[in-house]
């Protein structure tokens, strides 16, 4: 008989999920604070944050900051997704905390040329 495995991160345990993508407001601006590993997996997350930023684009002039400090990898799929926040908001979004490997990808397929990479 097999023991269950035991729960990566227990409730109450504080640790931080390998991944998220949440959507705040600050100072009259948006801010998507990306964590973990930004790719495929977390996709689907993504695509809500670019529908819940287009519903406040709707209603007005926004304008979008990606907090990435916290980024510990990313793939296509978080070049997608700023591609995708880059052409729904009215302002260019910017992109903050960028750690060196998410510069070096921004720069190196040109995404630094549509979003400005802050700080």
């Amino acid at each position: 008989m097999t023991q269950p495995e035991p729960d990566p991160a227990p409730l109450g345990s504080g640790a931080a999920p390998l991944a998220d993508a949440r959507l705040d407001e600050h100072d009259g601006r948006l801010v998507v604070v990306l964590t973990g590993e930004v790719d495929a997996a977390l996709s689907g997350t993504l695509a809500q944050v670019v529908a819940a930023v287009e519903q406040r684009a709707a209603a007005g002039d926004v304008a979008v900051d990606v907090d990435a400090g916290a980024v510990t990898f990313m793939d296509s799929s978080g070049l997608r997704f700023l591609a995708r926040l880059s052409t729904r908001t009215p302002h260019r979004v910017r992109v903050l905390h960028a750690p060196e490997a998410v510069r070096f990808l921004l720069q190196a397929t040109r995404m630094a040329d549509v979003v400005d990479v802050v700080g």
